[in-house]
């Protein structure tokens, strides 16, 4: 855990390759987690058949790397690991609601 934080996360951050987060409890660390972003590649076959004739419209979906997630052992078998999930969850649902409210407002006729 300790080697990702003091070697890697800031060359991450620099060369914006990832971007880490950090969990404390009394100036403790006790969790990391890093993101990045990345993409899902559509098997346009496989998408076709439910599609018929129509190609889907772009190659890949957007998407979010969970790349590190560490806990300290204090805090292992607590759930704490999915709590975090859970947050990026939720983050992401409500970054995406407020993209899609965005754009209808720029897209209205």
């Amino acid at each position: 855990m300790n080697n990702f934080l003091l070697n890697d996360a800031k060359i991450y951050l620099e060369e914006i390759f990832a971007k880490t987060l950090i969990w404390y409890d009394n100036n403790e660390i006790i969790a990391y987690a890093s993101v990045s972003n990345d993409s899902v590649k559509i098997e346009k076959d496989k998408v076709s058949d439910k599609l018929g004739d129509n190609e889907p419209p772009f190659s890949s979906f957007p998407a979010v790397k969970i790349g590190r997630l560490a806990v300290t052992e204090n805090y292992q078998g607590k759930k704490f690991g999915q709590k975090i999930m859970d947050f990026f969850k939720l983050f992401f649902y409500l970054i995406l609601i407020k993209v899609i409210n965005i754009l209808e407002k720029c897209f209205l006729i």
